[in-house]
């Protein structure tokens, strides 16, 4: 047993002298070398390297970002046993009567997706932590956006989530509601939602009102304190300045966002937080930058220039005449036909465009009837 303990010590780069160190203090395995959590550890720490190593240089001021915390930290890590107590979703999972099957597997295998009990829980922590907030239905994360942000968190995975993925517990019951299922498939989807393993069909309609983008502002917001990934100060101060920016008075020749715009505004703002996130600054501080020391908000939901209409090209109209067509003239002169042309030089014809007699003209010819006549016939 010593042996192991000392080629794990070895194995995680702890200096020799400080093995003697820890082996003199008791710390002669792996189970007595286990503390109950992070703050059990830190306490540890700093007594092992103020008072009993004390090595030069080491204080109670600066004993903490001493090389030797984060190499006993890591032999911690390694040899930490997992306490089965630590997940509940098992223990909830085997409690439920009936519950058979790959389901059954699932939820018992599964100890980092949160349940509607943990919701609650998160949700209770949230409104003590933050007195003057009150999280109701319409700004409740739903367990599939609460389940996606805790991944993000967990990993330091952070990635910006659409706008319709933004679902509050009221959207999302509102969402299942339209739809129809069979009484076996909702009641499987009950149970699915119940442990945080329900995926939304998202249908959600986005709507470029000010109160309705707020809305999905305040439910993300909510969803990232919860889970203590963020302070919920930090995601005020972001969605303040995006409203502000977004409902700010456009002038005459502008005009407001489209929510498409807003919504393409919100990514590139919230890719450049997450980018400085994995350059190694905290949520905070990099919504702090991006929100307020760049004001890049501000850029980002700019009125967008009007765009002036084009004129169409409309074909004339066509010129309409009395009971008879200029064809029908035959070449006549029209004042000549009604007995008024007095010019005396007419460029029109005065004959009847039929018989060239100068007494009538074709619309009064003899020969009118019979041409017309023939023409009947010729057409039978």
């Amino acid at each position: 047993m010593a042996a192991a303990w000392e080629s794990v010590m070895q194995a995680a780069l702890v200096p020799s002298e400080v093995c003697e160190l820890l082996k003199k203090q008791g710390y002669l395995n792996q189970e007595a070398f286990q503390f109950k959590d992070d703050d059990t550890f830190e306490a540890f720490a700093k007594h092992f390297l103020v008072e009993v190593q004390k090595a030069p240089g080491v204080s109670a001021e600066t004993w903490t970002f001493q090389p030797l915390v984060g190499v006993l930290r890591a032999l911690w890590k390694k040899v930490k046993v997992p306490d089965k107590l630590d997940n509940p979703t098992q223990n909830q999972a085997l409690a439920i009567p009936g519950l058979t099957g790959g389901l059954a597997g699932a939820l018992a295998g599964q100890s980092k997706t949160l349940t509607v009990a943990c919701r609650d829980a998160l949700k209770r922590n949230l409104e003590k932590k933050y007195s003057g907030t009150l999280v109701t239905l319409a700004s409740l994360p739903s367990m599939t956006l609460l389940n996606q942000v805790k991944a993000q968190a967990d990993s330091k995975s952070w990635d910006w989530i659409p706008w319709k993925k933004l679902l509050s517990e009221k959207m999302a019951a509102a969402m299942r509601g339209r739809r129809k299922p069979e009484p076996a498939e909702a009641f499987m989807e009950a149970l699915a939602s119940g442990a945080g393993f329900y995926e939304e069909q998202y249908d959600l309609e986005l709507s470029s009102a000010p109160y309705q983008v707020l809305a999905l502002l305040l439910v993300r917001s909510h969803a990232y304190a919860m889970l203590e990934a963020c302070h919920l100060g930090s995601w005020a101060l972001y969605n303040g300045r995006f409203m502000e920016y977004y409902t700010r008075d456009c002038g005459e020749h502008f005009r407001f966002l489209t929510v498409s715009e807003a919504e393409e505004a919100d990514q590139l703002a919230l890719r450049e937080v997450f980018g400085l996130c994995y350059a190694g600054s905290s949520l905070d501080d990099a919504l702090s930058t991006v929100a307020v020391d760049r004001d890049m908000l501000r850029h980002l939901l700019m009125p967008r220039p009007k765009v002036a209409k084009q004129p169409r090209d409309k074909e004339p109209l066509k010129r309409k005449f009395n009971n008879r067509s200029r064809d029908d003239a035959n070449g006549e002169c029209f004042m000549w036909r009604k007995g008024k042309c007095t010019r005396k030089d007419c460029k029109f014809s005065h004959h009847c465009a039929l018989c060239q007699s100068s007494d009538h003209h074709a619309a009064e010819c003899p020969e009118a009837g019979k041409s017309s006549g023939a023409g009947k016939r010729r057409r039978h």
